[in-house]
């Protein structure tokens, strides 16, 4: 049976049009592959940094932090119903590999064998890490800093009880990171 196929294949490629069809269905597809290297924008380059593919910008980060700290609170004994807020104060921040170059020269002036005045000069040069990327040269990303969380609104049925207030503040400080300071609980108009 396989020998067959070969056979076949081989007397297609005897005849003078499929040859040319052949021919030219290879080189249209090279054709296509040297476009789309040519246009890298076609792919959907979004312009995020080169090491941040697949990092979640401010907006996820947030839907999805709120999202988790209400799943988080309403497991929480007598809070209920719960709806939270979070406001950033800034958004994610990268830090890039940087290539540094610092040079000092010094000239003392003589006196009669003796030192008499000491000038130091320093010249510091920095410029960061390119690399190659299908969307041309970029910044190296060396780290990648989540948002940092201002301040966090909690509307919980429960809040009208102190025990109940203090708690959703201890699982909001402690999940989060940030001080009592920074969490507002009230209760909802619901209860």
């Amino acid at each position: 049976m396989e020998e067959q196929g070969k056979g076949l294949f081989q007397k297609l490629l005897r005849r003078e049009g499929w040859r040319r069809a052949v021919v030219a269905i290879g080189i249209a597809g090279m054709v296509l592959i040297l476009l789309g290297s040519l246009f890298p924008g076609a792919q959907g380059q979004s312009g995020t940094p080169a090491a941040g593919e697949g990092s979640m910008n401010s907006q996820e980060y947030l839907e999805k932090t709120e999202a988790r700290l209400e799943r988080l609170l309403s497991g929480v004994q007598g809070v209920g119903k719960v709806s939270v807020m979070l406001t950033l104060e800034h958004g994610v921040e990268y830090r890039y590999a940087r290539d540094e170059k610092l040079s000092q020269n010094s000239t003392t002036t003589y006196s009669g064998g003796i030192p008499q005045r000491l000038e130091e000069e320093q010249e510091q040069e920095q410029s960061y890490l390119l690399v190659d990327s299908s969307g041309g040269r970029r910044p190296l990303v060396l780290t990648e800093l989540p948002p940092r969380i201002q301040g966090v609104v909690v509307v919980c049925e429960g809040a009208g009880s102190a025990p109940v207030a203090s708690r959703v503040i201890d699982v909001v400080t402690t999940s989060l990171g940030i001080t009592s300071l920074q969490v507002c609980v009230v209760q909802s108009a619901n209860k």
